[in-house]
């Protein structure tokens, strides 16, 4: 009975960690509003494609980065629920 209470609690702290949450997001949602208002800011009342692009690129690289560290938690759960075995 104790092996499977904490083979559940192994699996549910896993789903637990499946995917990030829209909240998790918001921080790059930010980061990408900075990069937009800065660059456009910058040059008032011109025409910057670039201030997209840079903004874009920045909310991408931060989604991968939270999207990694969900990854790297169901690693280490995975290799704890192992080293019980």
């Amino acid at each position: 009975m104790r092996t499977r209470a904490a083979l559940f609690l192994c699996l549910l702290a896993g789903t637990a960690q499946a995917s990030p949450t829209a909240n998790e997001y918001e921080p790059c949602h930010k980061l990408g509003a900075y990069y937009l208002q800065t660059c456009l800011d910058r040059a008032a009342g011109q025409q910057q494609p670039q201030c997209w692009t840079e903004a874009h690129t920045a909310v991408d690289r931060c989604y991968t980065e939270v999207r990694a560290s969900h990854d790297k938690g169901r690693i280490e759960e995975k290799r704890r629920a192992a080293q019980q075995r």
